[in-house]
């Protein structure tokens, strides 16, 4: 009987290791050699497990700024990668994708990962404010998450395609300073974003809709970010109207200043260009 254990155990852990060691070697490499070159120096290397669903997971995960373009870096405390099977585009390997932020939240996604490069798809994904706090940078503070639908193809020399809509979850603009201006606490709810990224990486904002008459604001623009891969050089472009109700509307005298008169609707019609982080205003009344 110990001689049968003992054969069994050993078989297990050769069919273990045959498995495990060239599958995961195989997937590490690949996953390597589509990472966009300005992320060569983070690589993502994986374990692989078989039971109770064939997993990937690695933990401590740092996406630096230079690698995704935006103003600061990212950090996940772990990813965790569940097979889902075959992708025919690009053909390889579909998983679903759970990552768990520094706060102990869970972002869910679907990701395939094949010779082609990868697609990564977000279908009604919350997304926790200290993630798309990264997007802002140091040119704004907001509160609330954001849902948001997205598909993206990355190759080796970054994002290939994207195209994404986002609706704002309690988002709110905390009392702050703003170019000097003293901003209070301002409801932005509802709010929606929608738009896409070219081949040559630049953002096209289809639209932008921010807040109602119900809370004293609302925003209305459309607009153009180049450069997207490196934002703290991108340019923008953009043509806005914003209306300002109630109370707040004499909180926010000064935007007399900025803007001039309002227009015949009540509102200012307005143009941003130049720096992204520093963008110029342009009265259009």
């Amino acid at each position: 009987m110990k001689k049968i254990a003992l054969l069994i155990s050993f078989s297990f852990f050769t069919i273990g290791f045959l498995l495990n060691a060239p599958v995961e070697q195989t997937i590490n490499s690949t996953v390597e050699k589509n990472l966009p070159s300005k992320c060569k120096s983070n690589p993502i290397n994986f374990s692989l497990s078989f039971f109770p669903l064939p997993t990937l997971s690695s933990h401590s995960i740092s996406i630096s700024s230079l690698c995704s373009g935006l103003p600061n870096d990212l950090y996940f405390k772990g990813v965790e990668l569940k097979s889902r099977g075959l992708s025919f585009s690009p053909f390889g390997l579909k998983f679903k994708v759970s990552l768990q932020t520094k706060k102990n939240k869970t972002i869910d996604l679907f990701l395939a990962v094949g010779f082609g490069g990868f697609k990564i798809v977000m279908d009604n994904t919350l997304l926790p404010n200290e993630i798309f706090s990264s997007f802002a940078g140091n040119i704004l503070e907001l509160e609330g998450d954001l849902n948001l639908n997205l598909i993206s193809r990355i190759d080796k020399k970054g994002i290939k395609e994207l195209s994404f809509k986002v609706k704002g979850v309690n988002i709110s603009l905390p009392g702050q300073s703003i170019s000097g201006f003293s901003i209070p606490t301002i409801d932005l709810d509802p709010i929606e974003l929608k738009g896409n990224i070219d081949k040559r990486k630049n953002l096209k904002l289809e639209s932008i809709s921010v807040g109602s008459e119900n809370n004293n604001l609302k925003l209305r623009g459309k607009g153009n970010i180049s450069n997207i891969q490196n934002f703290k050089k991108s340019t923008i472009s953009f043509l806005g109207s914003l209306q300002i109700f109630g109370e707040l509307k004499t909180q926010f005298g000064f935007l007399n200043l900025v803007f001039g008169e309002e227009s015949e609707n009540g509102g200012f019609e307005f143009e941003l260009t130049g720096p992204i982080q520093a963008p110029r205003i342009k009265s259009l009344n």
